[in-house]
């Protein structure tokens, strides 16, 4: 093993945040242990496509100045293909300081929040043109998007990378419901699954759901 429990195998180390099993606490500590290591692990060794899916939703629906929360940025690999796609105006929110460490040396970033997305978010209502949440659903439930359809505006739009078990067992189906019952949200894409890691053998599938915010 490696320093504070860090698997030596890169293979097994996003199993091991996993493991945490929504132990908010244990999830931050063991993020904060792998900030350094995580870009090689999850964009070089295996690839990880959900950021390059969102970051093109996100084209479809948001203008390029677009005010961005970026919930659950971890190193900002998300934020990378926004700014690769001309996006400017992002804001990155974790639950790792470790990592947001890592996101501020690349200089993508205008602003940095750590924020457990569990919680309320400390962002007035109506603060953000959009928002984008990648790889955040293995820790948190779908109640977070009741918080996510707060702090965007109505027009703006909520990008997410869930598969399709997690969004039903995770209540994310059930929440997003519940909302577009309320007038809150509503579904504007439901995208084609797709491998998250295409450079492993792993089989895990997501695929991009987007939420327009209902005025």
């Amino acid at each position: 093993m490696a320093e504070q429990g860090l698997p030596d195998d890169r293979r097994k180390r996003a199993h091991w945040v996993a493991e945490a099993n929504g132990d908010i606490g244990q999830t931050e500590a063991r993020f904060d242990v792998w900030a350094t290591r995580y870009d090689a692990d999850v964009a070089g060794l295996v690839g990880w496509q959900p950021p390059f899916e969102a970051a093109a939703a996100a084209e479809r629906y948001l203008a390029k100045d677009a005010r961005i929360l970026d919930a659950g940025s971890g190193t900002g690999l998300v934020g990378e293909a926004l700014a690769a796609r001309g996006y400017r105006n992002l804001v990155a929110a974790d639950l790792s300081q470790a990592m947001l460490d890592v996101a501020r040396e690349k200089g993508i970033y205008r602003e940095f929040r750590k924020a457990d997305l569990t919680q309320p978010l400390s962002f007035p209502d109506r603060s953000f043109d959009g928002l984008v949440s990648i790889g955040t659903s293995a820790w948190m439930t779908g109640e977070a998007y009741a918080e996510f359809a707060r702090v965007v505006r109505p027009e703006g739009a909520i990008i997410c990378a869930i598969g399709d078990e997690r969004f039903r067992e995770g209540r994310f189906e059930a929440v997003t419901q519940d909302l577009a019952d309320q007038g809150l949200l509503e579904v504007v894409e439901f995208g084609p699954a797709f491998r998250t890691f295409p450079r492993s053998d792993l089989p895990d599938q997501v695929r991009v759901r987007v939420f327009r915010v209902l005025p």
